[in-house]
């Protein structure tokens, strides 16, 4: 995901009747060191020589677009469809890539909400009362092309931006004029001040998701005391008493953060008070879960083990070397961010003179590299002959394919060869791919 760019973007404004208000599609060009991914390019129906088409904006311009239309929309609720596992991070990466704040769903009072999840808890709880999808194997899938189909949206042009925009729409009322209960738990709850008062230090939990292919609905109790962005719950189905007597060994703590879940607080989690639990689906603690929960608020170890879990990570920084993986690595300073400001507003000729202030590397490096897409002209030469090189090693890099994380021409080609096997896309597309592919030779 780092490697790849947004091609395009489509968006619209609701009101809370889900009437649509406003609403855009923009596109952009390729960058030139970027190879999107063949099967995107089939599944979207873009085509490879569309994406070059230079009188399609920059992807700076385009980003500045995205980014001032969602700001002229704000303050409001950014609701997407597996938005937090795919659009979120995307979003979040090309406006960092392209020199804006990277976190705007979140920011300005704005907050952001996932349908998926409404729809996974949804069939959780209420698996029979509606028409769900099913895979080859008979389990539930949440697609959204088959969901939005299944509620009666004709989605004839699924994957495509707008028809997809129409489609989560479509989903989210359906979804909301249907359980409005669970619509309005979930949505209420996108911000950490309410998420925390609906579930202070020993308050439980009813969760609702998908363990897997299958439906887990679980009793949590949090244990951390409110005071960063995550909030950490232990699994009441746990024998707690039994597990805190390995508490001080090594083995003996990573057994019981197998029973810890940490839940980002402003991401509208699936997941209801005590109270909602009984009231809405007829749910409560068992004697031995409460049991669990009077232990848990009188067990010392349990702020530990909420330190231990917060701490946990997916990714070590020092795996992340290149640009693109670099977002996280620390937030832009006052200074920077104006920097960000003169640049976009500065002239193509001034450019390289504002991109030189920045005080992080980081952002010297991006301004550098969107210097080169508009104005290379204003570039030293040693400059435009670094940037090539840096290109020609992206798209023809040296070595096995598997020891560097972007996608390369020659990776690209695998992957087109595996969907030939398929059979499942028209040969006339796959050689357009092909022959596009070919001409970086």
């Amino acid at each position: 995901m780092p490697f790849d760019q947004i091609l395009q973007f489509g968006a619209a404004l609701t009101d809370d009747n889900f009437r649509i208000l406003d609403r855009f599609v923009v596109r952009c060009r390729r960058l030139p060191w970027v190879i999107p991914s063949p099967g995107a390019m089939l599944v979207t129906g873009i085509s490879p020589q569309s994406i070059d088409d230079p009188a399609l904006p920059s992807f700076e311009e385009f980003m500045a677009t995205v980014r001032e239309r969602l700001l002229s929309w704000s303050p409001a609720v950014f609701i997407g469809y597996n938005s937090f596992r795919f659009d979120e991070p995307f979003l979040q990466r090309a406006f960092w890539q392209s020199l804006f704040p990277p976190y705007l769903t979140v920011t300005r009072g704005n907050s952001r909400f996932d349908v998926l999840l409404l729809a996974r808890a949804i069939q959780a709880l209420k698996p029979d009362v509606l028409p769900w999808p099913r895979d080859n194997y008979g389990k539930a899938t949440f697609r959204l092309d088959r969901l939005a189909s299944n509620l009666g949206f004709n989605h004839t042009n699924a994957h495509d931006a707008e028809a997809d925009v129409d489609a989560t729409v479509y989903v989210a009322k359906y979804l909301a004029e249907s359980f409005p209960e669970i619509w309005t738990a979930m949505l209420g709850r996108t911000t950490k001040a309410v998420f925390d008062a609906a579930f202070p230090l020993h308050e439980i939990a009813l969760f609702a998701e998908r363990g897997g292919d299958v439906p887990r609905i679980w009793f949590g109790q949090r244990i951390d005391r409110q005071n960063g962005k995550h909030a950490i719950f232990a699994d009441l189905t746990a024998d707690w008493a039994l597990l805190s007597e390995g508490f001080g060994s090594v083995g003996g703590q990573e057994d019981l953060l197998q029973y810890v879940r940490k839940v980002i607080i402003n991401r509208a989690a699936p997941i209801f008070t005590a109270a909602e639990a009984k009231n809405l689906f007829k749910l409560s603690t068992s004697a031995k879960q409460q049991l669990n929960a009077a232990f848990l608020q009188r067990w010392q170890g349990v702020a530990a083990l909420a330190v231990l879990a917060s701490k946990t990570h997916s990714e070590d920084p020092e795996e992340q070397r290149e640009l693109e993986q670099m977002i996280y690595h620390g937030f832009a300073s006052t200074a920077d961010e104006a920097i960000m400001t003169d640049f976009h507003a500065a002239p193509l000729a001034d450019r390289s003179v504002v991109a030189g202030s920045f005080e992080d590397g980081r952002f010297r490096a991006l301004a550098t590299r969107m210097i080169y897409v508009s104005g290379p002209e204003f570039l030293a030469p040693e400059e435009i002959e670094r940037l090539r090189r840096g290109i020609r090693n992206r798209l023809f890099p040296h070595g096995e394919p598997s020891n560097y994380p972007w996608r390369s021409v020659a990776k690209a080609r695998v992957e087109l060869q595996e969907l030939k096997k398929s059979a499942v896309y028209p040969p006339v597309k796959l050689n357009e791919i092909e022959d596009w592919l070919s001409a970086f030779d």
